[in-house]
């Protein structure tokens, strides 16, 4: 062509990404080490010289010929298995959902069971109870994790970009869990730094990577062991958090495939209990996505170590589903009990716009048409059922993350442990103080507390 080379037709045909498998031959008088190797470079297949024999012109041309053909092959699976993937992640999605709505059931009836509101048990019905209990929970978490695997298959593990104050999100994850650790008898330990400045972040999936490992560490540990979580600033732009225990260790075989999914440990925890084998792969894309990094240093009976580095500043993409707070966000009261509301309009009447329903069914209608902020439900009312109203609620997908706080009638180390296995997000004792559920609701919702005086 006037004006071109055989080196700019080539780009030029490179550059098009309809010719990517289109062979190119060079054919050139210039048959030395530099001109074949810029013909390579720019995305030629193969180069002769104009004095070549028809023989080795011929296989050249064949051999391209051969390449092209297996490109479409590997093109045509690559199409299949894309195709494949998706079925099996829409699959997945389908099969998760349709089992949540049972297991929450399963859950919240049993807990009945459990607490004698049916029916007083024996010693040997209360041992059956708590065997189903545990592993429903178990079932339910699987589906939660197989949930967030397939989100992260298809690229819909969103994040909601809020301000994470550290201190918080840690005692929150160590409160939650602590009772685990009493179980075992352990010890578990929150030591921070005070100078931890606020980062920009997803609250919820970070304490769900920090409840992850503390969970791990207290299952691979002993009775009477010790496990400590830690944070620090690194430097000016990031920070880090630790959580160390001094449990039975990881095998140094298990170490370089311990992030990846579906990679479940061959060991049950110290006393029997199971995991699902997609914490671990979770918690790091979760991390990943924070544009941050998670690591691990373990020896076996020595216990294991975990380092996340994550940085301050506003570097992830803000998703799509970030929720703004309103100048007066929504909240939905779930509670029969006049003087409980009361408490509550003191609480809350002024900043928020509260919405009351006495049963679970006015509720569930009412989300049918709006979407509150948070909701707060009344366990044991005599007009309410909050465990299956809450299995109705996490069971959507509208609502699954909107936040939700138990009101509970005693403190009883079984019902503490019951409200957070069953999916709440927090609970208060009654009688409480109208300053601690205005504290309570306004930390779950990001909104900076006013100073009050007394």
């Amino acid at each position: 062509m006037p004006g071109l080379s055989g080196y700019d037709i080539c780009r030029m045909i490179r550059e098009n990404q309809a010719n990517k498998h289109v062979p190119v031959m060079i054919l050139s008088a210039l048959n030395n080490s530099e001109s074949r190797t810029l013909a390579l470079k720019l995305g030629a297949d193969s180069y002769l010289g104009k004095f070549f024999e028809t023989d080795e012109f011929l296989a050249c041309v064949n051999s391209m010929l051969r390449i092209k053909r297996l490109f479409r092959e590997l093109d045509h699976k690559a199409l299949e298995y894309e195709k494949l993937n998706r079925l099996k992640s829409e699959l997945l999605s389908m099969v998760s959902h349709d089992l949540k709505s049972p297991l929450s059931a399963i859950i919240g009836y049993t807990m009945l069971l459990q607490e004698g509101t049916i029916g007083a048990l024996s010693a040997e019905q209360e041992e059956v109870v708590h065997t189903i209990l545990e592993s429903s929970r178990h079932m339910f978490n699987l589906v939660n994790d197989l949930l967030d695997i397939s989100r992260l298959e298809e690229g819909k593990l969103e994040l909601r970009i809020s301000d994470v104050e550290i201190p918080m999100l840690l005692e929150m994850a160590t409160d939650e869990l602590g009772i685990l650790c009493d179980i075992k008898k352990q010890k578990l330990l929150l030591e921070i730094t005070s100078n931890m400045p606020v980062m920009k972040g997803d609250f919820t999936r970070l304490k769900q990577v920090i409840n992850n490992l503390i969970s791990n560490a207290n299952k691979f540990t002993p009775e009477n062991g010790v496990i400590i979580v830690r944070a620090y600033p690194k430097d000016k732009t990031s920070f880090m958090i630790e959580v160390e225990d001094n449990g039975v260790g990881i095998p140094p075989k298990n170490l370089a495939v311990l992030f990846n999914r579906y990679q479940k440990s061959s060991k049950k925890g110290t006393l029997g209990e199971k995991g699902t084998g997609l914490g671990l792969a979770i918690s790091k894309e979760i991390i990943e996505a924070h544009r941050g990094e998670i690591r691990v240093e373990s020896a076996v009976g020595k216990g294991s170590h975990f380092f996340i580095r994550l940085p301050y500043d506003r570097r992830v993409a803000m998703s799509q589903d970030y929720v703004k707070i309103e100048a007066k966000p929504r909240l939905l009261i779930v509670d029969g009990q006049v003087k409980t509301l009361q408490v509550i309009e003191k609480a809350l009447g002024q900043e928020f716009d509260l919405t009351c329903a006495d049963n679970p069914d006015d509720a569930f209608k009412l989300l049918k048409k709006k979407n509150p902020a948070l909701i707060i439900i009344d366990l044991l009312t005599s007009k309410t059922n909050g465990n299956n109203l809450l299995a109705r609620i996490k069971n959507g997908e509208r609502l699954s993350r909107v936040p939700v706080i138990a009101l509970a009638p005693r403190n009883s180390f079984l019902l503490k442990r019951d409200i957070y296995g069953s999916g709440f997000d927090a609970y208060l004792l009654k009688p409480f103080k109208a300053r601690e559920l205005n504290i309570k609701v306004k930390y779950f919702l990001r909104i900076e507390r006013r100073s009050e005086q007394g």
